[in-house]
């Protein structure tokens, strides 16, 4: 299974070159780019709130709590998935013009 280790930039569990490759490849480019870095800092934000705050559902019965707790674990869900669009978005590119060089 390909990995990436953001802190060393290394990329484990595939051939270099392959889709998975630029997919983890475009990992770290995500994580260095501005944009990356303000995505995954709403990621983190939300997932600390819905921490912090799960605890409080088992004394607190209120609509309003359920309902800022499941806005804030979409927060999550959709920062996930806009940094893993953006990578394979990244990837198909990258082996699109590969295999374009080719013919």
């Amino acid at each position: 299974m390909p990995f990436v280790d953001l802190n060393k930039k290394k990329i484990y569990g595939c051939e270099k070159g392959s889709r998975a490759w630029h997919h983890e490849y475009a990992h770290i480019l995500f994580d260095d780019s501005e944009y990356g870095t303000r995505i995954k800092y709403y990621h983190y934000f939300f997932t600390m709130l819905v921490v912090i705050l799960i605890p409080f559902t088992l004394f607190v019965n209120h609509i309003l709590l359920k309902v800022f707790l499941m806005l804030n674990s979409l927060g999550i869900l959709i920062t996930y998935l806009i940094e893993e669009i953006w990578c394979e978005t990244y990837a198909r590119k990258e082996i699109k013009k590969k295999s374009n060089t080719y013919n």
